[in-house]
Formats: structure tokens, C-alpha cells, sequence
């Protein structure tokens, strides 16, 4: 039997930003909210009962992502290409180590992701499914 996680969280998708040197000289990243926030809608979804139950470092997981872009009223893209709406990688990346929070993201060992827009009206999302690679 399969034991997958999937959640769709209300949250626009946030592509993960470069860390950055402050003044003083220490890095940090200016990412670390979203990611924060990305975590605490998958404890919200239940993630981390799932991650209980996946407690072995040696089981390697698998991620599927879809980023669900609010549509514009008018755009000349039927798909989300545009600068703004991000690099699939660095939208990824967001996930990735918000997942990393309940286990080590070094398990993910397939992943899985599309961006598209959403249908007209509908909010923008984040689709997460995570299943044992083992469960194939």
C-alpha cells in the first residue's frame, strides 16, 4: 500500500532568492520567511505525521510539484514564461527546503514539476505530493 502525502496549499508559489551579503559582512538568506511560511502550511496539511512515519535516512522519496499561477485577465502567454513569474528551479527550491525541515531533502531522489496558470478565478496554489520511492 502506497503511503503518499498530497496537499494543495493557498499560497502563491515564491521562487527561492540568491543568498545575500549583508553589510556587516554575514550571509543570509532573504528566503527564509517564505520557506518558514511553506512549512507551516504543510504542518497544517499533516506533512510532519507523514514524515514520522518516514523516519528511515535511508529511504529515498520522491516529489511531485505543481505551481498553480493565478491568470492573468490578459496575457499574450498561454503558459507562466514571463521573468515574474519565476524559475522553475528556484520555485522548486522553495519546497524542497521546506520539506527539508521534516526530512533531509538528500532522501529526494526523483522530483517531478509543472507551472502552469491556474483556470480563470481560481487563487494561485502549490500542489505537493511525497511518496516512498520504495512504494513503486
Amino acid at each position: 500500500m502506497t503511503d503518499t502525502f498530497s496537499a494543495t496549499l493557498w499560497l502563491a508559489p515564491h521562487a527561492m532568492k540568491r543568498p545575500r551579503k549583508a553589510p556587516d559582512g554575514h550571509m543570509y538568506s532573504p528566503s527564509a520567511g517564505t520557506v518558514t511560511m511553506f512549512q507551516s502550511e504543510l504542518r497544517a496539511n499533516g506533512f510532519h505525521q507523514w514524515a514520522a512515519r518516514h523516519q528511515d535516512k535511508y529511504e529515498p522519496i520522491e516529489v511531485r510539484m505543481r505551481f498553480g499561477l493565478e491568470r492573468p485577465k490578459r496575457s499574450p502567454y498561454e503558459w507562466p514564461v514571463a521573468k515574474r513569474h519565476g524559475d522553475i528551479d528556484n520555485l522548486e527550491k522553495t519546497v524542497l527546503d521546506a520539506i527539508n525541515g521534516f526530512v533531509g531533502d538528500e532522501r529526494v531522489v526523483s522530483v517531478t514539476t509543472k507551472k502552469a496558470f491556474n483556470d480563470a478565478g481560481e487563487p494561485a496554489s502549490v500542489m505537493v505530493w511525497v511518496t516512498s520511492a520504495d512504494d513503486e
